[in-house]
């Protein structure tokens, strides 16, 4: 089965090649460091040539391009190939709010719909890598039905043009039935958690689901630093 790098020379070893096509879920604990994995990712498919689809909720394009060139580099990560769709509506200060003009912007920036528009965008154009950072966003702003049926829509995709997708998710923003539905329809599930070890906090990862391959038994140790996340050796 074709596997997409993660950009993480040893988990795309761990992964036997790296993510399958398909919908990668990430769950994370606050402070794991998941949008660090989705950078390394997306610096990956821009190195390769592919099309890249950056879902971001919470981040300025200046802030991802300031995380993303601080980890790998402005002449690693050139802008080709990439498209950064910001889906937050944002907040619009009351403070700006001083002519007829403003006021009409503010109207249509809270009454667009991002959802709509980012569905639009996927029908009309094929992306070999998808990036959703993060379906908090989507927990605070859209019914579980509708998460589910975001879901479906990115299964459909990714199967057609055998894309992969990163969805990055909260650990408990969902209730656990939904929660559970999410990692039986994903076919990769990845976890990341904190651990407390003595005087230290030590984050580890785990693979629970792997479409196509055998699910690697071990739970490997990992680091946050300046030039992105760095494993220890596999055993």
């Amino acid at each position: 089965m074709m596997a997409r790098k993660t950009g993480i020379e040893l988990l795309d070893s761990y992964l036997g090649g790296g993510y399958p096509p398909g919908l990668v879920l990430t769950l994370e604990e606050p402070g794991a460091g998941g949008d660090v994995f989705t950078y390394h990712f997306v610096a990956e498919g821009i190195r390769s040539g592919e099309r890249v689809l950056y879902l971001e909720t919470e981040k300025t394009e200046m802030e991802f391009w300031e995380y993303l060139n601080g980890f790998f580099g402005p002449d690693e990560v050139a802008k080709e190939n990439i498209l950064f769709f910001e889906m937050q509506n944002g907040h619009f200060p009351q403070e700006d709010l001083k002519t007829l003009e403003d006021l009409k912007t503010l109207i249509k920036y809270r009454t667009c719909d991002p959802f709509k528009k980012m569905v639009t965008l996927l029908n009309g154009e094929k992306f070999d890598r998808i990036v959703v950072n993060s379906a908090v966003y989507f927990a605070e702003n859209y019914s579980q039905r509708e998460v589910l049926l975001l879901v479906d829509f990115l299964q459909k995709y990714t199967r057609k043009y055998q894309s992969t997708a990163m969805m990055l998710m909260t650990a408990g923003v969902f209730d656990v039935r939904v929660e559970t539905i999410l990692k039986h329809r994903s076919d990769c599930c990845v976890e990341l958690a904190l651990r407390e070890d003595e005087n230290e906090i030590k984050r580890v990862l785990k693979i629970i689901k792997l479409k196509g391959r055998p699910v690697p038994r071990s739970i490997l140790n990992y680091s946050l630093t300046e030039r992105g996340v760095m494993f220890d050796l596999i055993p």
